[in-house]
């Protein structure tokens, strides 16, 4: 009876423990941070995190692409970690089979089998550039004229007639519609809580200056508190530097995504315009 006790608890923590995170996945926002400073250009670092940074995507201001990180650990780390531990696995069993079948030095000839296979695999690889260079070129002429040749059938007038009357029909117009609203409201959950920073512009000409600090002026976010946007009336310049915070609800983005693809008539819309 002590066994099914301990059992039975254990199984209830883990369905708990699943619950909770269940929860926290619906419940828990997204949170988004956009970053601007000005050296010689613009420069835009973006990162999202989700549940107190345990999990967190990120873009530095120097970085070419995204980094994923979990508890605090980038993903490259994690995929080094993993394969160091293969490889450290596959090392000990081949160092056994070595000792026993070999009376050569084990490490060197594993270094001396590693570096040779890292060697044809180069080879082969550049083997394999060449080839695709030379075929590439083959093929430029003939890319380009069958190119050409659809673009021209894609242009064709019936498929113009089709398209037009593809947009005039009630449903294609209903579809979009409804597509428009749920694209506003997605702008509206996904605009920024807090906006705060510096913005300069200036064209060396105060009448163009005016006309785009007239339009900036247009915009919601510009009459946020802790905004400032200076105009430069005297030399040509265009300088931004502050930060931007927001978040994102995974529950409100899941039901608008299952909203629009239930809807008959969206569905109906997409299916007739992949058949065009």
């Amino acid at each position: 009876m002590a066994v099914l006790k301990i059992i039975g608890i254990v199984l209830l923590v883990i369905l708990a423990l699943i619950l909770l995170l269940v929860l926290a996945l619906f419940t828990v926002p997204i949170r988004y941070q956009i970053r601007f400073q000005t050296t010689s250009q613009v420069q835009i670092s973006v990162a999202a995190t989700w549940l107190l940074h345990l999990l967190k995507v990120q873009k530095g201001f120097v970085d070419d692409e995204f980094n994923v990180y979990i508890f605090g650990r980038s993903l490259k780390n994690w995929k080094r970690w993993v394969a160091g531990k293969g490889m450290k696995d596959e090392k000990e069993s081949y160092d056994d089979i070595h000792v026993k079948n070999s009376k050569v030095s084990m490490v060197d000839d594993y270094d001396k089998e590693a570096t040779r296979t890292e060697q044809i695999l180069d080879e082969e690889y550049r083997n394999m550039k060449v080839e695709a260079d030379f075929e590439s070129d083959d093929q430029v002429t003939d890319d380009s004229a069958s190119g050409l040749k659809g673009l021209k059938e894609n242009l064709s007038l019936d498929k113009v007639s089709r398209i037009l009357d593809f947009l005039r029909e009630n449903r294609t117009k209903s579809a979009i519609k409804k597509l428009i609203r749920e694209l506003v409201q997605l702008v509206h959950h996904l605009a920024p809580r807090k906006v705060q920073g510096k913005v300069e512009v200036g064209l060396e000409d105060p009448y163009h200056t005016g006309l785009i600090v007239g339009g900036i002026s247009l915009i919601p976010f510009a009459y946020t508190e802790g905004l400032i946007i200076r105009p430069n009336f005297e030399e040509k310049v265009f300088s931004v530097d502050g930060v931007v915070t927001g978040r994102a609800g995974l529950f409100f983005l899941l039901r608008m995504v299952l909203r629009v693809y239930r809807d008959p008539e969206i569905r109906s819309t997409f299916r007739q315009l992949d058949a065009l």
